[in-house]
């Protein structure tokens, strides 16, 4: 059995994922999912036999999925590229559920970069931004992780209904970077069917009011609209880290004001 209800990640709701999380056995039934880690895995066994190969671990859904998956077809070197602008909440997650041998790689983006750069990347206002999250923190640096290791692939956790551009399984550039997205075509129910059945657990961030259209990353990226102002972002940071916006106040004017506003309610 395997039923659709969350739309791609950009138009979802919390709800959505929510509501298919804790109900998943309406949605996709276990069986559905042992079939499809059997084949996954087979899979990936087939296409990285005699290979040098390493799988990009963020600590999100997707690649604790990927992470089972990995370990299953006997793959366990993993890289984690990470910030210092992350939620506390994601830290402790990582520093008690990392792969057993994780290499972590430090991007050096801390709130000096965040100030240098904060007229885009300060809750950004344009989606672009928001993007170029990944492409600084993780694309550039899994592409230098594959040349600098002598990869023959990178197995990646992308998947096309996570509003991810994944032409796809195995993607070869001009200049033989090889990515390997093995899970590429698994919906979002999946993902969370995997996680349930499987017993694994997910970050906290997560369960954020916004957590499963946010996803992992520096809280920094959380996006300006319309609907959720300047303060308002500061106000959702605060709201599950209070510690990272007292530390911003440093940095920011706008984080200091917002601080003078809370305390003097």
């Amino acid at each position: 059995m395997h039923k659709l209800s969350i739309r791609m990640k950009q138009r979802s709701t919390q709800s959505e994922w929510l509501n298919a999380w804790n109900n998943i056995e309406n949605y996709v039934s276990e069986s559905h999912i042992k079939r499809l880690t059997f084949n996954t895995v087979n899979e990936l066994i087939i296409s990285t036999t005699g290979k040098k190969v390493a799988y990009g671990w963020s600590g999100g859904k997707d690649s604790i999925v990927l992470q089972r998956i990995c370990e299953l077809a006997g793959v366990r070197r993993s890289v984690l590229f990470t910030t210092e602008i992350e939620y506390k909440d994601f830290n402790e997650y990582v520093a008690e559920n990392a792969p057993e041998g994780l290499e972590t790689i430090n991007t050096g983006m801390g709130l000096e970069w965040l100030k240098k750069n904060q007229e885009n990347y300060l809750f950004p206002t344009e989606q672009k931004y928001v993007t170029n999250y990944y492409n600084l923190i993780q694309r550039k640096g899994l592409k230098k992780y594959f040349f600098d290791n002598n990869l023959d692939q990178i197995i990646l956790g992308v998947r096309t209904m996570d509003g991810n551009h994944v032409p796809s399984k195995l993607m070869i550039n001009n200049d033989g970077y090889t990515r390997n997205a093995i899970i590429r075509d698994w919906t979002n129910e999946e993902i969370l069917a995997f996680l349930k059945y499987n017993r694994l657990e997910l970050p906290k961030i997560y369960f954020y009011k916004d957590g499963f259209r946010e996803g992992t990353g520096p809280w920094s990226k959380l996006r300006r609209n319309k609907n959720r102002s300047l303060n308002d972002c500061w106000r959702y940071v605060y709201e599950y880290d209070p510690e990272a916006v007292v530390k911003a106040s440093k940095y920011f004017e706008s984080a200091r004001t917002f601080l003078e506003g809370e305390l003097s309610i």
